[in-house]
């Protein structure tokens, strides 16, 4: 009874001396103790800093002594903490304090806290406290913690703080709890925490071990004693058949390997047949020296190695491009040199876009056109806005690249940026083809501002224009098939017209076939009807077995053999059954109906180019 009367005394000289130096406020009285306080929590946790007063820092220290072996001690203590500072570390350091004393009940006390926050804090103190003392005791305690991630995070603190301790010891628990030991992350976050052992007796111990941990610990052996001596771990190794279980305890050896020797480990791993050990030896090197790693990756000789390694440092995070970005010029193949520019360039906007760019139009001069398109459209997706607003700033040789790079991606995310920034450049080179790709994008969301785009485009003979109208054909089609039926007839190009039609035709015999099959028929006799009959054909193939009285009424019978192939290949894909029924109702000839028949089993079936 007096620990809890003096709990709640140093409690509210807790809260009064907090008041006054962390929250400006007056002390603690009755009317001002429900008045919200500011959050103490970052001077809490820093409760050894000079920047805490003293008194606040003795008056905590004496709360915290009280604290008391019980769950009910522990719960009197809590209570009595102030109510007018809401900071989770005054409980986790309450809780922690408890757990010097006894980590049961600490744990015990911790599970009941209501906010989760000071639930995981609070458990990975306590996982620490109690690992140091007992950590099979601490272990044997989980099923206090209710919460299955709490649960396996406290689980996981245990083991790490123990694999400092003894890693052999920690090792051995697993080999006796094969149901943890296939939840692998338990595992690999102990062994990450191994800092000094004898690896050959871990080396040992590993051979007896179940399957399920054996593998894991045989790597962090091998880590850690090619970390020590790399000629033994080499020769641990070295009569084991080539295959992937050796590769796997490479890898680990190439870890260490890196730590013990950085160059003795690179030229070991160039001599290796799996360029993943290169890889590894440089992401090791990177962690504690990125400029090493560098000048290693530069320094590996064939070109194709060199994009290997600059490939392999940038996806491991660890290697700023800013640290690749002015040695790439120096390269002596062009190819490899362009590749590398655009790898870095590429890796850097995706992390920092305006920086990125910067540098990239730095040297302008001497980076690629088309470099900057494939950038532009890796910009595109990341930061439209701001690959926009640098299109002027291109050079003219590689504008017309990074228009068309951009366009369609930025057409995505922003419609309405996407149509006044191009109109900027009509007229220029590099703007048909940009606008195209552009409508392409548009037909899917607003059809008619499509087409009123590619209106604006001069060089139509192109395959970027031509896909463009048949993709504002069909997502017109879907809305209104005539309008589009009757832009598609207006356009100026042959193939481009044809393919609109084509496309209109098709979505058309989707949503209204009988109206579509109208159209198509008030065609004049031609190619362009053929077209549309064709692919009316092929819609209606989508949902239900085709008109074949249409095939009657084809100018050609090239066209219509075409016609005939498509909605077999059609059907095919959605009923085999129609698709032979087709074939031996519409293919007249014997022979011919026999090689389609074969075609169509074995899937060689495919449409005339």
């Amino acid at each position: 009874m007096r620990r809890q009367v003096l709990a709640a005394s140093l409690g509210i000289l807790v809260g009064a001396v907090a008041a006054h130096y962390l929250g400006s406020r007056p002390p603690l009285t009755d009317q001002t103790a429900s008045s919200p306080m500011p959050s103490s929590a970052s001077a809490i946790g820093r409760s050894n800093s000079a920047a805490v007063p003293n008194d606040f820092r003795l008056a905590f220290e004496a709360l915290l002594a009280t604290v008391g072996e019980d769950e009910r001690e522990i719960a009197a203590t809590l209570a009595s903490l102030p109510s007018n500072i809401d900071s989770p570390s005054l409980k986790v350091e309450v809780i922690a304090a408890a757990a010097r004393a006894s980590p049961s009940a600490a744990l015990r006390s911790a599970v009941l806290l209501d906010d989760p926050v000071e639930q995981a804090r609070a458990l990975e103190r306590i996982a620490s406290i109690w690992a140091e003392r007992d950590p099979r005791a601490a272990l044997a305690e989980l099923d206090v913690v209710g919460d299955e991630r709490l649960r396996n995070a406290f689980r996981a603190a245990v083991l790490r703080e123990w694999a400092r301790e003894d890693t052999l010891a920690m090792v051995a628990y697993l080999g006796e709890h094969s149901d943890l030991s296939q939840q692998t992350l338990f595992g690999r976050t102990a062994f990450d925490e191994i800092q000094r052992v004898d690896a050959e007796a871990l080396l040992e111990l590993a051979d007896g071990l179940p399957a399920t941990i054996r593998d894991a610990t045989k790597r962090a052996a091998l880590t850690y004693l090619a970390e020590q001596d790399p000629g033994r771990a080499l020769d641990y190794v070295a009569s084991m058949a080539p295959g992937d279980y050796r590769d796997v305890l490479l890898m680990s050896i190439a870890r260490g390997y890196a730590r013990n020797d950085p160059d003795a480990a690179l030229a070991w791993a160039r001599g290796l047949e799996s360029s993943g050990v290169v890889d590894r030896v440089l992401w090791v090197v990177a962690e504690s020296d990125p400029q090493r790693a560098v000048d290693m990756a530069f320094a590996v000789g064939f070109p194709d190695a060199q994009l290997q390694a600059i490939e392999a440092l940038l996806s491991g995070g660890t290697v700023s491009p800013r640290i690749f970005a002015d040695r790439l010029f120096a390269l002596p193949d062009s190819r490899v040199r362009d590749r590398a520019v655009l790898m870095v360039a590429a890796n850097w906007m995706t992390r920092d876009p305006e920086t990125a760019l910067e540098w990239l139009l730095g040297n302008a001069a001497r980076i690629n056109a088309n470099t900057f398109g494939e950038l532009a459209q890796h910009l595109s997706v990341l930061d439209p806005a701001t690959a926009a607003r640098a299109t002027s700033r291109i050079p003219n040789d590689a504008r017309p690249a990074w228009l068309q790079g951009l366009a369609r991606d930025y057409g995505r995310a922003d419609p309405n940026g996407a149509l006044a920034w191009i109109a900027q450049f009509e007229g220029q080179p590099g703007y048909d083809g940009a606008a195209s790709e552009l409508a392409q994008t548009l037909s899917q969301h607003d059809p008619p501002a499509a087409a009123r785009l590619l209106a604006s485009v001069d060089d139509t003979d192109r395959n970027p224009f031509r896909g463009a109208t048949a993709a504002v054909g069909y997502y017109w089609a879907q809305q209104d098939p005539a309008a589009a039926a009757q832009w598609a007839l207006g356009l100026g190009e042959d193939r481009a017209r044809q393919g609109a039609i084509g496309a209109v035709a098709r979505r058309w015999a989707v949503v209204n076939a009988p109206a579509a099959r109208g159209w198509a028929m008030s065609l004049p006799q031609g190619a362009l009807r053929d077209t549309a009959l064709s692919n009316v054909l092929y819609g209606m193939a989508s949902t239900a077995t085709p008109d074949g009285s249409l095939l009657g009424v084809f100018s050609s019978d090239a066209a219509r053999e075409e016609a005939i192939r498509n909605v077999v290949l059609h059907l095919a894909g959605r009923d085999r059954d129609d698709a032979r029924a087709w074939i031996d109702a519409h293919i007249s000839d014997p022979q011919e109906r026999e090689r389609a028949r074969r075609a169509l089993e074995t899937g060689a079936f495919k449409p005339r180019p």
